[in-house]
């Protein structure tokens, strides 16, 4: 999906965020919670601007931010969604123009990405140990 976002329409790429946010409400699946949330972190990577535009306008920024930051612990089962949400929430510090909704919770994602970066190196290590003993 990352490679095609500069490439969609701006009017489906709203339709497909909107979706996300009431598709994800519909679930109950940790990992499929996990890959709705990477959705909103390849969208902040790919084009953090146009991304907070359309979520700000359609006045589902809280919806989108509380699918990605709601419930961290969905993105600790695969290798894959934590590096996701990593990448992706890590470019909205890079990012000019960050509005007030994202500005108020920054903390809470750097919180988050640190949480999983620890998280991450934890497990590495317990690899690298097991992998000693045998």
């Amino acid at each position: 999906m990352f490679q095609y976002l500069g490439q969609i329409p701006y009017e489906t790429w709203t339709k497909l965020l909107l979706s996300v946010i009431e598709f994800h409400h519909k679930q109950q699946a940790n990992f499929l919670k996990a890959r709705l949330g990477g959705v909103f972190c390849c969208s902040f990577l790919k084009d953090f601007e146009t991304t907070q535009k359309i979520l700000t306008e359609n006045n589902k920024i809280h919806a989108a931010l509380e699918i990605t930051l709601g419930d961290p612990l969905v993105y600790e089962a695969h290798p894959y969604d934590r590096k996701v949400f990593i990448i992706g929430m890590s470019s909205i510090f890079i990012a000019s123009n960050i509005g007030e909704v994202i500005q108020s919770i920054m903390t809470k994602i750097l919180d988050t990405i640190i949480s999983l970066l620890l998280y991450t190196m934890y497990l590495e290590r317990r690899d690298e140990e097991k992998k000693k003993m045998q």
